[in-house]
């Protein structure tokens, strides 16, 4: 099974809500995202290159678009991280859960009739989302490999460092880099208070977040 495949079966585990879709089926190449791209608004356009979504509506369908660079597929094939997690792969695997975090995201509030705007209400909260899901995701592969589900402290201090940077100062536009601030605190926010919750409580405060 693919890597994608994997990490969207997941994500439906954890909310118990299935898309009944392969999300492979929706990516594109180079070509294909250079074309999207350029229809973009000029803060999208300050956006990475190394992955995105694209999204619109057409009558009363949700037509979606999922790209990932070459560069960031031969990482993730170089430095597979279902063979563990270091330096070489953390931040092309954060890339690649974030995309599709936000793929099954808006799939599911489109479907559950929740989604009528882009704008930037949304958008932060698909990006908070992503934040969340890509941690949980992390802890289980680090866990997997240690052969612990409950993590050192410096394990997750690693995670966050690499997951909550301040990623806004890359952007000029203002809206992008209080964006990416205020997602930053609060998915961290979030996160180490799952941290300190009993196992049996957080799966359950997992799910009631996304609502």
């Amino acid at each position: 099974m693919s890597l994608l495949k994997e990490i969207q079966r997941l994500t439906e585990n954890t909310y118990r809500c299935y898309l009944e879709i392969n999300l492979e089926d929706f990516l594109i190449g180079r070509k294909r995202f250079y074309q999207l791209a350029e229809l973009t608004s000029s803060r999208d356009k300050q956006l990475s290159n190394l992955a995105r979504v694209f999204f619109r509506f057409s009558s009363d369908n949700l037509l979606l678009a999922l790209y990932y660079s070459e560069s960031l597929i031969q990482i993730l094939e170089e430095f597979d991280p279902r063979r563990g997690l270091n330096e070489n792969n953390i931040i092309a695997f954060i890339i690649f859960l974030e995309e599709l975090s936000h793929a099954v995201h808006i799939s599911l509030r489109f479907r559950e009739g929740l989604l009528s705007l882009r704008n930037e209400n949304l958008i932060r909260d698909l990006e908070l989302q992503a934040k969340v899901d890509a941690y949980l995701i992390l802890e289980f592969f680090l866990g997997y490999f240690k052969g612990s589900r409950r993590l050192e402290l410096l394990d997750k201090i690693w995670l966050r460092s690499h997951l909550f940077n301040n990623d806004e100062a890359v952007f000029d536009d203002t809206v992008l880099k209080e964006r990416y601030r205020e997602v930053n605190i609060f998915g961290e926010k979030f996160v180490c208070f799952l941290d300190n919750l009993e196992p049996a409580k957080r799966l359950a405060q997992i799910r009631h977040f996304r609502e």
